[in-house]
């Protein structure tokens, strides 16, 4: 598996526009009782890093979503065990981040090699608010979640609730670019 390392805030370095590997089937349902609490999605993508990843959050309807630490990471083992200690997404360059009601919000890249055939943990730690979620036919996604809780910095999930399978919440997209 590849070595992970922090990139920093990131705008891509080059002129090429990003692929998209996960784009969620519609996030069309909210929950607000996540707040204190970490979720954690096992997704399948369709290729492989091209050096740099990023991913867009969604907010759901009721309120705005403060997200403490958000990461990413090779998924190993279990339902949502990591290859090593997920690397966190940044915000403009800072950790967490507030997302307005039923908006969206794009992290930073990481630098983050992995083929077509892996499979990505996206952690999501909730301060407060409203996360977007699909719970019926997101086929690429298991769920994992933690009340109370935070689990972006651990590769293991001990102590989280599931798995759930064909449910996302809060992750409407990953990218890769060069």
């Amino acid at each position: 598996m590849g070595h992970m390392t922090l990139l920093g805030a990131g705008k891509p370095t080059s002129s090429a526009a990003p692929t998209a590997i996960f784009t969620s089937v519609g996030l069309g349902h909210s929950d607000s009782g996540f707040g204190g609490g970490s979720v954690r999605n096992k997704i399948t993508i369709s290729s492989g890093s091209l050096g740099r990843v990023r991913a867009t959050f969604k907010a759901g309807t009721g309120a705005n979503l403060v997200i403490a630490h958000a990461a990413i990471g090779i998924f190993s083992s279990g339902t949502t065990v990591t290859t090593a200690t997920p690397l966190e997404l940044l915000f403009s360059g800072v950790s967490g981040c507030t997302i307005p009601t039923s908006t969206t919000l794009t992290s930073d890249y990481v630098t983050l090699a992995f083929t077509g055939s892996d499979k990505l943990v996206v952690i999501i730690d909730i301060t407060s608010g409203s996360i977007a979620d699909n719970r019926t036919n997101e086929t690429n996604s298991i769920l994992m979640f933690q009340i109370p809780g935070a689990t972006y910095n651990q590769t293991g999930e001990a102590g989280m609730t599931g798995p759930t399978a064909n449910w996302n919440y809060g992750v409407v997209s990953i990218e890769t670019s060069v």
